[in-house]
């Protein structure tokens, strides 16, 4: 991946896991981080689907700063 794809998998991944914040059931710093992960494994595969058909939804992306605002 692209330094600018991975940066936004992890944004992406962040703005999930706020808005999902609610639902998050653990309780330990590894029950966070396999939370984290579960979301950025998804995410990853989501973009895997993506370039391998060769493209991207420039229409489905949204700034964090939106995403947030949209959230609270």
């Amino acid at each position: 991946l692209i330094r600018e794809e991975t940066a936004d998998l992890v944004q992406k991944t962040l703005a999930e896991a706020w808005k999902a914040r609610a639902s998050y059931r653990g309780g330990t710093p590894s029950e966070l981080r396999a939370w984290l992960e579960s979301i950025l494994r998804r995410n990853i595969l989501d973009l895997a689907r993506a370039l391998k058909r060769g493209r991207r939804d420039a229409r489905l992306e949204v700034r964090l700063e939106q995403s947030v605002a949209r959230s609270s």
